[in-house]
């Protein structure tokens, strides 16, 4: 069944339909939320409030856009939003638990550890408009139009200079 087949039946009373948007987007929802630098704890609240936002309001969603886009937009804001309330805090490489350096299953766990902190420092330390369109294009598959509407910008042209992504 599509997602606005879904929103449809939701809005005509079968509001236990809505489990099924859940199940089809709540992993994809969290991955995004802890992508952007926010801890697993927070990003399951988060994720949460997500849906209950969108389910508070689904009749004001606009079916023009896809689902996908609408929900993601909700976390995406939503994400702003706990960013300002709180400071974000990355784990320093030097607090990472070290394993054996004997045991070669270990050291692959640790290579993949520290190249997963090291994208994430990366991406941490980039202007939160561009971390979120690298997230949603490189981890979520988005389209650059789906992007734009997530991001609230018309139109996303996005090109790399040496001062980094600008719109145009």
């Amino acid at each position: 069944m599509e997602d606005r087949q879904i929103v449809d039946l939701v809005l005509n009373g079968d509001t236990e339909c809505f489990s099924l948007l859940v199940d089809r987007y709540y992993r994809k929802i969290h991955g995004f939320i802890c992508r952007t630098g926010i801890s697993p704890e927070d990003a399951e609240d988060l994720a949460q409030e997500v849906f209950i936002r969108a389910y508070m309001n689904l009749f004001r969603y606009d079916a023009s856009w896809s689902f996908s886009t609408w929900i993601f937009r909700i976390a995406v804001n939503l994400s702003k939003n706990h960013r300002k309330r709180r400071r974000f805090k990355t784990e320093e490489l030097n607090q990472l638990h070290i394993a054996d350096e004997s045991i070669p299953s270990e050291n692959r766990r640790l290579d993949d550890l520290v190249n997963r902190q090291m994208v994430s420092n990366m991406l941490n330390s980039l202007r939160e408009q561009t971390r979120y369109m690298l997230i949603l294009r490189f981890y979520n598959n988005m389209s650059y139009d789906e992007i734009g509407k997530i991001c609230g910008i018309s139109g996303l042209q996005v090109i790399m200079t040496k001062d980094g992504p600008k719109r145009r």
